[in-house]
């Protein structure tokens, strides 16, 4: 601004003016000499007062469009300019000296303005991509829902005594096992907070490649790793559901690509059992090779169906086994099937079929009374923080989502169980077409896999309740009895546990409400021999040959033909 005004003035002192110019603001006027003329400025620039952007001396400021005109008095030995502005109708005078230290303590702030030079050819800066992140709408709902309200009674809202519980069920059987699960544990578990782990940073950058090697072994931490690797990539979220008995953190992907199709949902759980292993590592490989494959097929599938995924449903228990293995085992010398406390967690949900024997029926031998034998159901149900976890998971994907399929990896037996002798036919019927679809597909032409329908008195034998029990109580419209501290049918008037109503298609009550109508589910029994469990070297070359003879690669695939 500074260097503006001075290159005014020597050009002003380079001309000879010596007159004024006529303005009714000034009363003196100088009388013009004989060797003086009197011409009027017809070019100079001037800094604007009010913005400070250069203009011409008299007229209209570009920017600010203050009006304004400049008077000039030279002299040879002299030089003064005043500056005026037009303002709301007035003209105001402004001060010459203080406009020029305003503008030098401007300049002292600014960088010296650089000569011209010839104009180059200007490389724009590199502007990163901006990336948008979506989060997983999945997560907003899960943490915001009331669980608790949508899937209890409300009939009921104290526990029973046990003394209690056996008088409303003598006349249709003993209720005899642990207690059902504390209404208190049950909200809490019910209306859990899940968080949100995704790797949401990596997704700007090149996805990292997982590569599962069955014939290595893993730690829980290794798994981890692999889930975390698979949330670098767009619509692959991980969430902290729970932790564990030992304190760990329980951990669930949700791979939702996006795309303009509605989807169909899947449940894959896993390694319930902690001798159990192939199924964490199954899981997590045939999802990995799904995300990471560039096939139309691979494509297709992802835009049309949605996946929900626990890989390690007992993380304290399968380290046990795997790294621990002297320690982990029964008196009998069997391998632990328990998390850490000696619980087997697929005994230990509060499903329809918790601790009750029909009349007519035996007390099951797969079930025991202490911590320290295999088949041990709790203290109660729901004891577990494991279960606690996946009560909620399972809940929000059967009942929310309408899930149309739940596989449940085990070992051993190549076998599918499928089906509840106590759901609707017609749900019982999906249940078996699935497994016999995906095994007609996995198999060779010998050893082959082969699905398996639940006995007559399956769940009212005292057996406990499994992860596949809660889905299907879950399913048929069973819900939550403070009362009795297990899932019970209701016709919204009286409460009605397993034991009353052993098969839905033969009651005349109006308890039949199911809350996914689509629903099937199958337990796959993989591998054949005890040689198949634990986490040894000969365990792992086995499942690697399973997994590669039984073709568990193209098991997603299978699914994608069952649902289209």
């Amino acid at each position: 601004m500074y260097k503006t005004l001075r290159f005014c003035f020597l050009i002003v002192l380079s001309l000879i003016f010596l007159s004024l110019f006529e303005n009714p603001v000034h009363a003196k006027k100088k009388k013009p000499k004989q060797e003086e003329t009197v011409q009027k400025q017809t070019y100079c620039l001037v800094t604007c007062p009010i913005c400070k952007g250069e203009t011409d001396c008299e007229g209209t400021c570009p920017y600010c469009k203050t009006e304004h005109f400049v008077l000039k008095f030279f002299s040879m030995d002299d030089e003064n300019t005043d500056i005026y502005i037009k303002e709301a109708g007035e003209i105001k005078h402004l001060d010459l000296k203080s406009i020029i230290a305003i503008m030098e303590s401007d300049q002292e702030e600014e960088d010296t303005i650089p000569e011209e030079t010839e104009e180059e050819d200007i490389i724009p800066e590199e502007v990163e991509e901006v990336y948008e992140i979506k989060e997983s709408d999945t997560l907003k709902y899960v943490n915001e829902f009331d669980y608790y309200s949508d899937s209890v009674t409300g009939l009921t809202k104290e526990s029973y005594t046990r003394k209690e519980i056996e008088d409303r069920l003598k006349d249709y059987g003993t209720f005899d096992g642990p207690m059902g699960m504390p209404v208190k544990e049950y909200k809490e578990a019910m209306n859990a907070k899940w968080v949100d782990v995704t790797k949401y940073e990596n997704q700007r950058k090149d996805p990292r490649t997982v590569e599962l090697d069955l014939d290595k072994k893993y730690t829980y931490d290794d798994l981890v790793s692999f889930m975390e690797a698979l949330s670098d990539r767009e619509g692959v979220y991980m969430f902290d559901i729970g932790s564990t008995t030992s304190g760990r953190r329980m951990y669930a992907l949700e791979i939702d690509i996006p795309s303009d199709y509605e989807k169909k949902v899947v449940v894959l759980t896993g390694n319930i059992h902690a001798r159990e292993t192939a199924g964490s590592v199954f899981i997590i490989k045939e999802i990995a090779e799904l995300l990471q494959s560039d096939t139309d097929e691979a494509k297709k599938l992802l835009q049309k169906i949605k996946f929900a995924i626990v890989p390690c449903v007992n993380p304290d228990g399968r380290e046990g086994v795997a790294f621990n293995t002297s320690k982990y085992k029964y008196s009998n010398g069997q391998l632990w099937k328990a998390t850490s406390n000696g619980t087997d967690l697929n005994r230990n949900f509060p499903g329809l079929s918790w601790s009750q024997v029909k009349e007519g029926y035996e007390k099951s031998d797969s079930i025991s009374d202490s911590s320290k034998k295999i088949y041990y159901p709790g203290d109660y149900a729901g004891s577990c923080n494991e279960t606690k976890a996946m009560m909620k998971f399972l809940y929000h994907y059967i009942k929310i989502e309408k899930a149309q399929v739940l596989i449940d990896y085990h070992q051993q037996g190549r076998i599918g169980y499928a089906g509840k002798p106590y759901q609707k036919s017609s749900q019982q019927k999906r249940c078996k077409e699935l497994a016999k679809y995906l095994f007609g597909r996995m198999n060779p032409s010998s050893k082959k896999y082969i699905w398996w329908g639940e006995k007559e008195e399956y769940g009212l034998n005292g057996t406990g309740s499994t992860l596949t029990d809660f889905a299907v109580s879950i399913a048929t419209g069973a819900k939550f009895s403070p009362g009795y501290g297990f899932f019970v049918y209701t016709d919204g008037k009286k409460e009605y546990p397993l034991i009353m109503i052993p098969r839905l298609d033969d009651t005349s009550l109006s308890v039949v409400h199911e809350t996914n109508s689509k629903f099937a589910t199958t337990t796959i029994e993989i591998g054949y021999g005890k040689e198949y469990l634990g986490y040894g070297s000969t365990s792992r070359e086995l499942l690697k040959k399973e997994y590669d003879r039984y073709k568990f690669g193209r098991l997603l695939y299978y699914l994608y033909d069952y649902l289209y």
